[in-house]
């Protein structure tokens, strides 16, 4: 899987995973509501045609990697809802058969900011449960929900800013924090910093 950020979008997409030997690996078996997915061909002929071994198993591996392409596109659409800028899109792998199989998908979403810091917190959430929807995100999914976790702390702040007096709305955060700190351990007669060592003495 890969992720491509698309000017304030970015895509999470599923791509083919290939063995050692440059081919298509073998897809985990994939359920849907408790239904088994995994295919298996038993016979040496599908619709009608007759097929190798080493055809059918390519085949098998396949419609189920592309089973599984699928319904993680489709976990990121529906977790992403409104902030999706597409449906799913797919590459395709030919098979033996002649039909196209999806071995990779993309689906874009809008990682902008919102327009207040509370959207922004909102609109972060909600791209964590995007990246996060799939039943086995893959690393760059994990990477999209810690950027949209970042997202979501930095509005926080926003927020508490927000809420703050005009005079502590001014100060940087560091300067209020050591005034609150200095207030708390000064009673107005000695050294903020003395009072501080002199409380651990």
């Amino acid at each position: 899987m890969s992720i491509s950020t698309i000017g304030s979008s970015v895509a999470f997409s599923v791509k083919p995973r290939l063995d050692t030997a440059g081919t298509l690996a073998e897809p985990a078996n994939v359920s849907v509501a408790g239904a088994n997915l995994d295919t298996n061909i038993s016979s040496s002929t599908t619709a009608g045609k007759k097929y190798s071994d080493a055809q059918q198993s390519a085949i098998a591996k396949l419609e189920a990697r592309d089973r599984e392409v699928r319904q993680h596109e489709q976990a990121h659409l529906a977790a992403a809802g409104g902030i999706a800028v597409s449906g799913p899109s797919y590459s395709f792998e030919k098979g033996p058969d002649g039909k196209n199989y999806a071995v990779g998908g993309e689906v874009q979403i809008d990682v902008s900011p919102g327009r207040t810091p509370q959207e922004t917190l909102d609109k972060a959430k909600q791209i964590q449960r995007a990246a996060l929807a799939p039943k086995d995100p893959s690393g760059p999914d994990r990477a999209v929900a810690a950027e949209a976790s970042q997202l979501a702390q930095d509005a926080a702040i926003q927020l508490q800013q927000q809420s703050r007096t005009p005079d502590e709305a001014d100060a940087p955060l560091a300067d209020r924090a050591s005034d609150r700190i200095n207030r708390a351990y000064s009673d107005g007669s000695q050294n903020p910093a003395t009072s501080l060592i002199s409380a651990y003495a």
